[in-house]
């Protein structure tokens, strides 16, 4: 018995030894818990959703995500290495050598070598895409929303639907987009080329969509007059020869619309290509009542209208692209892409006027029926080179659009308003862009750039009632060149940049009287700060001076009817426009405040004056001495992958000046917005809900009534993905278009009540034959085309 107990008790002291020989070969790497800490850092500045993991040979020891610039692990054993991740990005590594730390150890935390991840050239292979928390991060006015695809945004349709339910983006009436704040309609770009026809957000699909990048603040690399820019980044294109995917989407309004689209997309090795055909029916239907007081230069009423106006739309219209491109490595790819449009639209204006002038009144009913087609052809060719020294990128495009319209005015037994109009219009863009971009120490990021172009317009008004004939030529010629700079020093950093363009415009009318030739040479400076006190608190403040040039249209003298009661006409005397802006911007995790100051020189009002035979002419002009303060409060609020809040709430205080009765009239005016964006998802499902109120404010010689808009609805995705339905009501309080408005001229004012045919309800059907990613995205030309036609 004692034998025994001798032998149980020497097993007993021997199980610590065998302990320790079974684990030697970690016996060198089991320690007491330390901590790894580091910084990581993304190719384009932006902070983006990556995965922390820790590895002894292949087992994985922990692993954690993280939102912010600095990361934090555990863990009780020396890992071999420390991996680095993100979707998107190529994979950032941390070796450790036999065991040894490498980096700066301070107690039991070990500081590692920083890690930057640069955009990864290679695809990624889903079958299904699991639904993920989309992310915004903001820096200034500026922001980044990533985790794109697979979440409730990336699932929205189109590229315009996507966009609609972006953060901080309005779109009204399915087309109308605008970054929130002030400004006009922002530029787009997909994969780093412009998109020109808004057409092509409503073909392309979002759902391979990867982040989508708001600029506010757009510096010295984007064109004269950019209010804001939009960048659309997709995921990379697969090896699969043929994809296809078909959508339709159905609206009801007091009317039925609907949109047809099929897009086609693939590749072969080193080639990709991309086709998409859609065609739309569009009806809307809309009254009106409004009211125009004409005055003599002393003040005495000449006439008072009444005019009760019905209005019908129906148009259709086919959208095409096709396009290819071919990597010759993966740092070079060439670009060709056609696309085009052409579509028919029929306008019918049933109006009933009355006119009281010298104590008579007289009451008149016509009907104003105008036909139009207009057709659109674009080429684009884009090469981009990647290189260790710098990123080359050049664009060449060519644009012809042509346009005629036909305008018959029946006066319904009063030959006075029986006329016909003809009016066509032509004109060609091409032009030429190269930008270089690079880097001095690894930090500070240089870009400089130049652009070319040339168009010439040609529009032709035939009035077929007295055979009189106006023809107006423009030509206008342009060169710009850039230089900007982005220098981080710490926790600050320093933008600046400054562009400078030479333009000269050209047009001979047929009347020889109204030519005109202008020369004009402007150089716009920007300048910025941002200093992060961490990764949720930032600080940034922002100058720009901007211009816009009048546009051929707005400076041509050409007279074009629309409706009787209104005509157009140019202004050859029209001067450019130019704004000074400043902004400070505090990011306060997930709250943004942010504070602007405009001001305004030689801004462009559209005026409205009587023509002398019942008509009115309205044409442009410039004023001065306006200004506006603004103060916004910004909330991302997406705590899960479930629940996503996006508020928004506006201050504006407003100076506007204009000429009204022989006087120079100063508006002062306080008004405020709010904007809701909301969404919960329960799986396959989702409900959400969009609002927004304008109140009543003074714009240009304008006073604007409010506007108030809600949206609800329902999404759903069945068969694996590939199924995807969604139903909408639109404009549920039938205001998201302004109710009313008055207008100020300098002899004359005009007071309207707007009914639109916007409240209405939704369908939209998805089918994806494959759910392979695709990069190839269709893209536009150059920023003038929106300002020379």
């Amino acid at each position: 018995i004692m034998k025994h107990r001798i032998v149980d008790l020497r097993a007993l002291l021997a199980l610590p030894l065998l302990f320790i020989i079974a684990f030697s070969g970690y016996g060198e790497s089991i320690v007491h818990r330390l901590y790894y800490k580091g910084n990581v850092s993304f190719e384009d500045s932006v902070m983006y959703p990556y995965t922390v993991t820790l590895y002894k040979d292949t087992i994985v020891l922990t692993q954690k995500n993280f939102n912010s610039r600095s990361f934090i692990i555990d863990s009780r054993v020396v890992p071999e290495r420390i991996l680095v991740s993100s979707l998107g990005f190529n994979d950032g590594e941390i070796k450790f050598h036999g065991g040894g730390y490498e980096g700066r150890r301070i107690n039991d935390t070990l500081y590692v070598a920083p890690v930057h991840l640069g955009s990864s050239s290679v695809g990624l292979r889903e079958v299904v895409v699991e639904s993920k928390k989309a992310v915004v991060k903001a820096r200034g006015m500026n922001y980044t929303v990533s985790n794109v695809r697979g979440s409730f945004i990336g699932r929205a349709g189109t590229l315009m639907d996507m966009l609609a339910w972006t953060p901080g983006i309005s779109v009204t009436n399915g087309e109308n987009i605008k970054v929130l704040g002030r400004g006009g309609s922002p530029l787009v770009y997909i994969n780093g080329v412009q998109v020109m026809d808004k057409s092509e957000l409503k073909t392309l699909t979002s759902d391979n969509v990867s982040r989508i990048e708001v600029i506010r603040e757009p510096g010295a690399e984007y064109p004269m007059g950019t209010s804001a820019v939009i960048n659309i980044t997709t995921v990379k294109l697969l090896s699969d020869m043929l994809n296809l995917e078909v959508s339709e989407t159905a609206s009801l309004r007091r009317c039925f619309s609907n949109n047809v689209n099929a897009n086609m997309f693939g590749s072969y090795k080193k080639f990709g290509f991309n086709a998409s055909l859609s065609y739309a029916y569009n009806n809307s239907r809309q009254t009106a009542d409004y009211w125009v007081n004409s005055f003599t230069k002393e003040g005495a009423t000449l006439a008072d209208y009444v005019f009760k106006e019905g209005d019908r739309l129906r148009s259709n219209g086919i959208n095409w692209f096709v396009g290819a491109h071919y990597s010759f490595s993966k740092k070079q790819r060439l670009l060709l892409q056609y696309n085009g449009s052409s579509s028919k639209a029929h306008r019918l204006f049933d109006t009933r006027r009355s006119i009281s002038k010298g104590g008579s009144t007289i009451d008149e009913h016509y009907l104003s029926d105008n036909a139009s087609k207009p057709n659109r052809h674009a080429l684009l060719g884009h090469y981009t080179n990647k290189t260790g020294h710098g990123d080359l990128s050049i664009t060449l495009t060519y644009t012809n659009s042509r346009s005629s319209s036909t305008e018959e005015i029946d006066g319904l037994g009063d030959e006075a308003l029986s006329r016909i109009d003809g009016v066509s219009s032509k004109y060609n863009l091409l032009t030429f862009k190269s930008d270089y971009k690079w880097k001095f120490n690894k930090k500070d990021t240089q870009s400089a750039g130049i652009y070319l172009g040339y168009s010439d317009n040609n529009l032709v008004y035939d009035n077929r009632t007295d055979n009189s004939t106006q023809n107006v030529k423009g030509r206008n010629k342009w060169a710009e060149a850039y230089y900007s700079t982005r220098v981080p020093i710490s926790a600050v950093t320093l933008t600046a940049g400054l562009r400078g363009r030479y333009e000269h415009n050209a047009a001979n009318n047929s009347n020889g009287l109204d030519n005109y030739s202008n020369h004009h040479l402007n150089f716009a400076p920007s300048a910025g700060m941002n200093y992060s006190f961490n990764d949720d608190y930032t600080l940034s403040a922002f100058y720009r001076y901007s211009y816009d040039l009048p546009t051929f249209r707005q400076l041509n003298p050409a007279i074009r009817p629309s409706n009787l009661v209104f005509y157009t006409q140019g202004n050859p005397d029209l001067k450019q426009s130019n704004t000074h802006r400043v902004n400070v911007t505090a990011n306060l995790k997930n709250f943004t405040v942010i504070g602007e100051y405009y001001n305004y020189r030689n801004q462009i009002f559209d005026i409205m004056q009587p023509y002398g035979d019942g008509s009115f002419l309205t044409r442009p002009i410039n004023m001065s001495g306006s200004y506006d303060w603004l103060l916004a409060v910004e909330h991302n609020w997406m705590p899960s992958r479930k629940f996503m809040l996006y508020t928004r709430a506006l201050l504006i205080n407003s100076k506007v000046e204009f000429d009204f009765m022989n006087r120079r009239i100063s508006n002062k005016t306080t008004g405020v917005q709010f904007n809701l964006d909301c969404m919960y998802n329960l799986g396959n499902m989702s409900v959400f809900m969009s609002a927004n109120y304008n109140s009543p404010i003074k714009m240009e010689n304008k006073n604007l009534g409010y506007t108030a808009n809600i949206n609800v609805g329902v999404d759903y995705t069945m068969l694996k993905g590939r199924l995807y339905m969604r139903l909408e009501g639109t404009d549920l309080l039938g205001k998201s278009v302004t109710p009313k408005w008055t207008e100020y001229s300098p002899m004359l004012s005009q007071r309207r009540i707007n009914r639109y045919d916007t409240r209405g309800v939704s369908l939209s059907v998805r089918y994806y034959f494959t759910s392979v990613m695709s990069s190839f995205r269709r893209q536009g030309n150059a920023a003038d085309a929106r300002r020379i036609e």
